[in-house]
This record gives structure tokens, sequence and C-alpha cells, in this order.
């Protein structure tokens, strides 16, 4: 008996706001990364929104075009005019669910906030609930964050 499986491939890449190892800041080369994966959806991680470190564009936006996807970003980071966070680009209309800063003492050498995205994709194996986030840098922010996730409310 000839059995096809189906597959929803997934990625995670922290873009760095789009700057690579040379410096210089490429949401079009982020997008080949992506592409070369043969995935259909990714987590994204360090994209600014509007900042002008980076041109003052949306990062999320630009690569979800240039691979003709859709997205959702969610900042961690806010500004009056500016952000900065996490984002869920996929090849599938995409829903947000829920999206919330998560909890934990940030140790003094990265004092940065951290989000979580909670999405459902609606695929051609039907709808597909996908989380996305950027856990801080200290081992007990980490712990609490990730008992948070995976607590009653996510």
């Amino acid at each position: 008996m000839n059995q096809r499986y189906e597959a929803f491939r997934v990625a995670t890449y922290n873009v760095h706001r789009c700057v690579g190892i040379d410096w210089r800041r490429s949401e079009r080369r982020i997008a080949k990364v992506i592409a070369s994966l043969g995935v259909d959806l990714v987590g994204l991680q360090e994209l600014n929104l509007s900042r002008p470190r980076s041109g003052a564009v949306d990062q999320a936006a630009i690569i979800a075009k240039q691979l003709g996807w859709n997205a959702l970003f969610q900042p961690a980071l806010q500004h009056p005019d500016e952000d900065f966070g996490d984002a869920i680009i996929s090849r599938y209309p995409l829903r947000l669910i829920r999206a919330a800063e998560l909890p934990g003492p940030s140790p003094w050498y990265c004092r940065e906030p951290r989000v979580a995205l909670w999405a459902e994709v609606e695929t051609e194996l039907g709808s597909i609930q996908v989380m996305n986030t950027h856990l801080g840098l200290g081992r007990t922010e980490r712990r609490l964050q990730a008992q948070w996730l995976a607590g009653p409310d996510w």
C-alpha cells in the first residue's frame, strides 16, 4: 500500500536586524536564504520596524513580500516611531491568536523585553497552530519564560 505523507516544514531564524557578517543590511539576502530552505513558515527574531538604523523600513513585510508570503510582526521594544521584535512569516494565511510580553527578570547585560506570538496557519493539511519567541539570555529568565509558555494560558 502506498501512503502519501504531506509535510509542513518550519524553520526559525534570528536575522539580527538583517545585518550579515559583512555588516551589510539586506532583507533580500534573508529572503533568499529562507527560499533556499524549502520551508512553509519561519519564525523570525530581531527585526526592525521603522527604525532609522535599518532604513526606517518594515523588515518583516519586505522579507515576506520578496517571498510572496504573509507576515505577522510583534514588537518587543516600542518607541513612538520605531519598533523592534519578532515575526512569523508563512506562504499560507496567518491569523494572530495571541501576543504577549514574556515575564522574567532580565540579566544586567541584556535588559531587553521579550515577546511571544501565537498564530494559526491555514494550510492544505488543515489548521496548524505555531508559536514564535526569542527567549531571554539569563538562565533564570529563560526557565521562567518556558514555564509560562507551557502553562494554561498558552
